[in-house]
């Protein structure tokens, strides 16, 4: 497949969105089904924008994370993410 230019790319863009709805051939996709809305995970695929940060934890908290070999950030980041999103929904 032909890698496009970005000057290609915006007028392949510009072109489906000059697109009405009922002019897009959907035929090929099928319904979702009630049984795929009940088990659909909301966020499952979001990929938030990373930072770099300073911080000081204690070393106990370092070495309990660590422990679990490497990915310690990646846990540090779930506990917290984790932690955020209840507290979002105590406070709503």
């Amino acid at each position: 497949m032909k890698r496009l230019t970005k000057s290609e790319r915006r007028k392949q863009i510009r072109r489906f969105d000059a697109l009405r709805d009922d002019q897009t051939n959907t035929t090929d996709i099928p319904e979702i089904t009630e049984e795929q809305m009940r088990k659909g995970v909301v966020g499952h695929l979001y990929r938030p924008i990373k930072r770099p940060v300073t911080m000081r934890l204690d070393a106990d908290v370092i070495a309990w994370l660590k422990q679990g070999g490497p990915g310690y950030q990646t846990k540090a980041n779930w506990l917290l993410r984790r932690e955020m999103l209840k507290s979002r929904k105590a406070y709503g």
